[in-house]
């Protein structure tokens, strides 16, 4: 059980650091930031293949909404919800094929619940809050 949730946390407790930053061969970007209205801010970041390794947005310097992750060849492996640049709602770590190995719902940054599921989909280990 403990496995499960430093495995969980790892995944999804990634802090990311706002700068714009480019390849060692200056062709592609790392990571980009798109400026919208209102406080919005669009992030991006990259694989060394070119495709997205990352994306969210920002509200007035903090995550907010829903952040993806991806692997080099465009698969999500994880979805999350922050608020306030706090974990907040559901969240979801995929396997490599595609299926949830993951489910967590989280509220103002607490993990409320956890669910690990197997590759049929059958919860195998459940985490809550007390």
């Amino acid at each position: 059980m403990k496995k499960f949730l430093v495995i969980a946390v790892f995944a999804l407790g990634t802090t990311l650091q706002a700068q714009d930053r480019t390849s060692a061969d200056q062709t592609a970007p790392q990571e980009r930031f798109i400026q919208g209205e209102d406080g919005w801010v669009r992030y991006e970041a990259y694989h060394s293949n070119g495709s997205v390794r990352e994306s969210g947005t920002f509200l007035h310097g903090k995550r907010e909404g829903t952040w993806r992750q991806y692997d080099a060849q465009g698969q999500e492996t994880a979805q999350v919800q922050f608020q306030n640049d706090q974990l907040h709602g559901r969240a979801m770590v995929s396997n490599v094929d595609g299926t949830v190995k993951y489910r967590l719902s989280y509220t103002h940054g607490l993990l409320e619940k956890g669910e690990q599921l197997d590759r049929f989909g059958e919860v195998v280990a459940v985490v809550e809050a007390p």
